[in-house]
């Protein structure tokens, strides 16, 4: 596969929404109820932890495979990248998709299993000393772009750093409910709580 193939493929395997195929599942459109976002926060929020863990992995899979499809070519990586984006944009649904959080694992794991270890340790534990999920979601958007270059090289480290710019605009709600003290917490987050009226 050349190169032409890597974003394009990477983008279309991103299409496919773990929440959409769960919401299939429990006849439940997330897109109307709790957070109204297509992710697996939303999921276990709404429908369970265990449909949220469904989405979740579902959600880092695919980047996972799209990084599959080009293993070994150095392509790898962009792939997994163009899937983020898939996930937030979805063409055929408008482009309103998920944050992107669980792809973005995903796509650490393929660029190096190392580092989506060490950021997502340290990510947990903002996250718990912060008392919310975003301290996770940001420190890792802001850790896996130097991460990867220091690990990798520079090639890795573009891609996770155009994958951590989509995590940040698609966090923008959830940056202004943080600075303003209505950010759901850590533990609400982990326990599935309902989180009616928030958008």
């Amino acid at each position: 596969m050349t190169a032409l193939a890597a974003i394009p493929a990477g983008y279309l395997l991103g299409l496919l929404s773990g929440a959409r195929i769960v919401g299939h599942a429990v006849h439940t459109d997330f897109t109307f109820i709790g957070t109204r976002n297509p992710g697996a926060s939303n999921v276990a929020m709404t429908a369970g932890k265990k449909w949220g863990a469904v989405t979740c992995a579902f959600d880092i899979g695919k980047c996972v495979a799209a990084g599959a499809l080009f293993a070994g070519t150095g392509l790898a990586c962009a792939a997994a990248a163009a899937a983020v984006f898939g996930h937030c944009w979805p063409v055929w649904h408008r482009f309103r998709g998920g944050k992107g959080y669980a792809c973005y694992v995903g796509l650490m794991a393929v660029i190096d299993w190392r580092m989506a270890l060490c950021v997502l340790v340290t990510g947990l534990l903002l996250a718990v000393l912060a008392d919310t999920m975003m301290g996770m979601t940001l420190s890792s958007a802001v850790l896996a772009p130097p991460a990867a270059c220091a690990l990798c090289g520079v090639f890795p480290a573009c891609c996770a750093l155009a994958a951590s710019i989509a995590i940040f605009v698609r966090h923008q709600d959830n940056i202004g409910r943080l600075r303003r003290g209505e950010e759901p917490s850590f533990r609400a987050t982990l326990a599935g709580k309902y989180l009616g009226g928030l958008k």
